[in-house]
């Protein structure tokens, strides 16, 4: 009678949001003045503070109120220049994997759509009133006033280290044909993207079927794929650990009341690796340090950079009792950034 093997897998993942807040402003420099001016407040110091737990860009959005007492002639505007501390006022930050891109973004205090900024390069906009601006100061929710957006994007994130990430930039606000910029203020940036990991398309069921007396048995997965940001450096590897356990208490399949058939857990650092020749053997409910240079989250483009082969051995196979009840086992596959 021959030998109905099946495994069952069970995946666990062992794995590592965006704050705000907003100050108002003051009562406006400008007013009564007949000479070109503008004025900005409620950004001074500001810290712009966001969390990436992966998935979606993430933004932090800071209000304040700016206006312009030019020109008399048409619709008031301002003239607002975002400056980043890279080369030529580009927006970057620095931390463990060295310097990551963020964008700067405005809106009018009427709404409409965010603008992004051009480093150190002028963008046109509405200005308050002196009415407004006042108005501004004293809402409990700055209605009115305009806003600023900082924005990361997943892509910059998921190549460096995890880390702390930080930056300055300075914000200066010109009244039009005015004689030069009028008011300039600075504020912080920090970018928090903690220990993470993503672990994905390992199937739950390795259906070995009937054993047909000869030879080893073996069923894989070759199309794992696992990201982390566990890493040293922009780029480089980044390193995982894998622990394999069972139900059972050992690498063993159960059928009834014969005697447990024992079987191997490999696990490779590449896909398509269904043979053990390439693979690691896991050692029962011990962690093994494996690497990934993948740098994409979210395993974009079909990327498949591990594989999970399950090996019974012929003479194991040979001195188990045979029966129609399959040889069963759940073994459960923990997949962590190492302590």
């Amino acid at each position: 009678m021959g030998l109905r093997l099946g495994v069952l897998v069970i995946v666990m993942m062992m794995v590592g949001f965006m704050t705000s807040t907003e100050t108002y402003a003051a009562n406006s420099q400008c007013a009564g003045r007949f000479r070109s001016c503008a004025d900005l407040e409620g950004f001074n110091g500001d810290t712009f503070t966001i969390t990436w737990n992966g998935g979606n860009n993430r933004s932090a959005v800071r209000r304040h109120c700016a206006l312009s007492n030019r020109p008399f002639f048409s619709a008031r505007t301002i003239e607002v220049t975002a400056i980043g501390q890279g080369p030529g006022g580009a927006f970057e930050l620095t931390g463990p994997g060295g310097t990551v891109n963020f964008i700067v973004q405005y809106r009018n205090p009427t709404g409409g759509g965010w603008v992004t900024l051009q480093p150190n390069t002028p963008s046109t906009f509405e200005s308050l009133t002196e009415a407004q601006f006042d108005i501004c100061t004293s809402s409990g929710n700055n209605a009115g006033g305009q806003r600023m957006r900082i924005r990361i994007i997943d892509n910059d994130l998921e190549s460096v280290p995890a880390g702390t990430y930080t930056g300055q930039i300075r914000l200066t606000v010109d009244a039009p044909f005015g004689a030069g910029t009028d008011t300039e203020t600075s504020g912080r940036i920090t970018v928090v993207s903690p220990p993470l990991m993503n672990f994905i398309r390992l199937k739950n069921n390795f259906d070995f079927g009937i054993w047909d007396g000869v030879g080893d048995e073996t069923n894989a997965d070759t199309s794992i794929c696992v990201w982390t940001n566990n890493r040293v450096s922009a780029g480089g590897p980044a390193t995982y650990q894998v622990t394999a356990t069972t139900t059972e208490g050992a690498f063993q399949a159960i059928s009834g009341i014969n005697a447990p058939l024992p079987f191997s857990v490999y696990w490779a650092n590449a896909g398509g690796v269904n043979t053990i020749g390439p693979a690691t053997e896991l050692s029962y409910a011990t962690p093994q340090l494996f690497t990934t240079t993948n740098t994409s989250e979210n395993c974009a483009g079909g990327t498949n950079n591990a594989s999970m082969i399950v090996f019974f051995d012929e003479n194991d196979l040979g001195a188990a009792a045979g029966s129609a009840t399959a040889y069963q086992s759940t073994v459960l596959i923990e997949v962590a950034i190492p302590p």
